[in-house]
């Protein structure tokens, strides 16, 4: 346990001794001014999420009026595309959700392969959940969502920590986030700072001649031998490089993961040039903390013809990425 206190009596002096503690180790961790506010994040997240020995945790931004979307999930859910997830749940709210939102309170189901209010989601193996409500003026903004992989019975504390979560965090996160700004603009991708996926269904995409998709390679290695932190800052360096190449009226999209979209005008023998131009910069050394780390690209280039309609010409330049990835492995 990452509280040093006892749980075997539980009352309201244990209960006001959690609050005072879980409260100190959040506050610690979310303004801890060497850290990068993103960085804060997640070590606020990780350690609640640690003290209730969880699984992994995600936060559902579930703004009124507005499109829904998940901010910033654990890292055990980065092979997962959470990024779509949340538009799916505000046309189809689940009842656990809808529960929470109505009610301003956690939900927590012991096991939800009894539970009908569940939406079970492929490859993330959730027994155990219980979703945490932030509040502001009464309204609930957003739900931290902590999930075990393992069925797990409610403890007599665990009330008292999601409390606390709630009343902790709900305050601080809407101000630090400044959330009035971030649930304005949906269409940002917090890591990069660049359009997230989203964004395609209000751009238009029929100014540009061409799209490239851009993988890159050997990025899972990244997080495999280095840690999830070491990636989210190579994700952050690929971006500045491939930001710093392309042109004012070009369009970049963080598609997902380590997955990028790039929209441009160009000829079709410019075209080769701007990929050739992004595997050259992306194939140089990145170095942190001492640490050198060759990654690189694949790319696949579809040009954009209007009558196949946006969803057809990203799963062609999809396609010829991984042709061009495959060309690397023989």
């Amino acid at each position: 346990m990452y509280l040093c206190i006892k749980f075997s009596c539980f009352s309201l002096d244990l209960k006001r001794k959690i609050y005072e503690k879980l409260s100190f180790e959040i506050f610690t961790r979310f303004f801890e001014r060497k850290e990068e506010e993103l960085k804060r994040l997640y070590k606020t997240f990780d350690y609640i999420t640690n003290i209730l020995e969880a699984d992994s945790w995600s936060l559902l931004l579930v703004p009124q009026n507005k499109m829904w979307r998940f901010l910033i999930w654990s890292h055990a859910l980065d092979e997962n595309p959470l990024e779509n997830l949340g538009e799916f749940f505000q046309s189809q709210t689940p009842k656990n959700l809808r529960k929470i939102i109505y009610t301003a309170s956690s939900f927590y189901i012991e096991d939800v392969t009894k539970a009908d209010c569940w939406i079970e989601l492929k490859d993330i193996p959730v027994k155990s959940w219980v979703g945490i409500p932030l509040v502001y003026e009464e309204q609930v903004y957003a739900i931290l969502n902590i999930d075990w992989y393992r069925k797990r019975k409610k403890r007599k504390t665990d009330d008292a920590v999601f409390d606390t979560t709630k009343d902790v965090l709900s305050k601080i996160l809407y101000d630090y986030l400044k959330l009035y700004e971030r649930l304005g603009n949906v269409y940002k991708d917090i890591l990069t700072g660049l359009y997230n996926r989203q964004y395609l269904e209000e751009v238009s995409w029929e100014r540009f001649s061409h799209v490239l998709f851009i993988d890159l390679d050997n990025f899972k290695s990244v997080n495999d031998n280095f840690g999830h932190l070491i990636g989210d800052e190579v994700l952050k360096i690929v971006t500045e490089r491939m930001q710093r190449i392309t042109k004012k009226d070009d369009l970049l999209i963080r598609f997902g993961g380590d997955e990028f979209l790039l929209f441009v005008k160009s000829t079709d023998e410019g075209i080769e040039k701007i990929s050739e131009r992004l595997k050259k910069v992306l194939s140089r050394k990145i170095n942190i903390d001492g640490r050198n780390i060759e990654i690189g690209c694949s790319v696949g280039i579809q040009k954009i013809e209007k009558e196949l309609g946006l969803e057809k010409i990203i799963s062609l330049a999809d396609r010829k990425m991984y042709e061009d990835k495959n060309k690397k492995l023989k």
